[in-house]
């Protein structure tokens, strides 16, 4: 998938935080992909943007973006990413770096103790988007 299918039209901001995905109606649906397309091309270009960083954050615009298509239930972490992108697309990349940390599935699988090192990660507050990674929201912007 190398691109999110943006519905044509009028698009409307939702209001923030997004709690429930269902509630959303068809504009705000529309806003919410349009947000996650324009993250996961926003650093396909620049190489200034470290290589795990632009891999993390189009892995995480594809899988939001096919969870909102296929009307999947969001987890907590994944409502909590949505409402920290939405809230802060805006910011230079410097200031949004700071919102907070990931660790990508595959690094963890080059490593020796993985396990251990899954439990240290659990144990600090990461939790696992399937497939993608480990992710910890920084305490300014926590999820519910």
């Amino acid at each position: 998938m190398n691109r999110i299918k943006v519905p044509f039209g009028r698009k409307k901001k939702p209001k923030l935080p997004v709690e429930d995905i269902s509630a959303l109606s068809s504009m705000e649906f529309d806003h919410l992909l349009y947000v996650l397309n324009e993250l996961a091309n926003r650093y396909k270009y620049y190489n200034t943007t470290p290589y795990d960083i632009r891999k993390f954050l189009q892995l995480i615009a594809f899988h939001l973006a096919n969870k909102l298509t296929k009307q999947h239930t969001f987890s907590n972490i994944e409502l909590g990413i949505l409402n920290v992108i939405l809230e802060n697309r805006l910011l230079p990349f410097e200031e949004s770096n700071k919102l907070g940390d990931f660790v990508l599935l595959e690094k963890i699988d080059k490593q020796n103790n993985s396990n251990e090192f899954i439990t240290q990660l659990i144990e600090n507050d990461f939790q696992l988007v399937e497939n993608i990674a480990y992710v910890r929201i920084n305490n300014n912007t926590q999820c519910n």
